[in-house]
């Protein structure tokens, strides 16, 4: 058989975020309505992915660059995959599901980035977590984009925390920062949505 080595492996991990990224901003321009905030979404996400795409193949993208794009590729997932739970009412398991897969190749592809130990199964406890976010959020009558939001901030959470324990960067204080931060957005997202049953 044909044996493919470490790095190609990890050039193929690779390969996950762009691909989840054109998927993620596709579904999310198809579930905005409106032109100008369409247009504007389209354009930033072009720069983001133009950048990034200009310094994959040499591996010298910063590291704050990576995660921006990673934090941006979750955000770009979630948007679709809750607003076709929104529009088209799927079982809950639906959606957990394709949460799942989505953020299994996302933190498989972080953890090969920073060398993380007992790669897959630390993305198992990962998506675990997450999908007890997005059950929980399942049972909120929210519009998709706060919902999508909501789940966002636990994935912010996880995965900014887990990159700074990795690269021993972890703080106390960093600690009370992130989780703040992400309690911030989420209350936001919560307290500007309109509820309906």
């Amino acid at each position: 058989g044909i044996k493919i080595s470490k790095q190609e492996k990890k050039y193929y991990w690779q390969l996950a975020m762009p691909t989840l990224f054109v998927v993620g901003l596709f579904g999310t321009l198809a579930s905005i309505s409106s032109f100008y905030i369409k247009a504007l979404v389209d354009v930033m996400a072009s720069g983001i992915f133009y950048y990034y795409q200009a310094n994959f193949l040499t591996w010298q993208t910063p590291e704050v660059d990576q995660e921006f794009f990673t934090l941006t590729v979750g955000l770009l997932v979630l948007i679709p995959i809750w607003s076709l739970n929104f529009f088209f009412h799927f079982p809950g398991w639906v959606t957990t599901l394709s949460t799942s897969f989505c953020f299994f190749l996302i933190f498989i592809h972080v953890f090969y980035k920073i060398n993380v130990p007992s790669k897959f199964l630390w993305a198992l406890v990962s998506i675990l977590i997450l999908v007890e976010l997005n059950a929980a959020v399942l049972y909120w009558p929210v519009h998709f984009f706060t919902a999508a939001v909501m789940v966002f901030s636990g994935f912010y959470l996880l995965y900014v925390l887990t990159v700074l324990y990795y690269s021993h960067r972890l703080t106390a204080k960093r600690i009370y920062f992130h989780t703040a931060l992400a309690f911030a957005v989420a209350i936001g997202a919560v307290s500007s949505s309109m509820w309906g049953i």
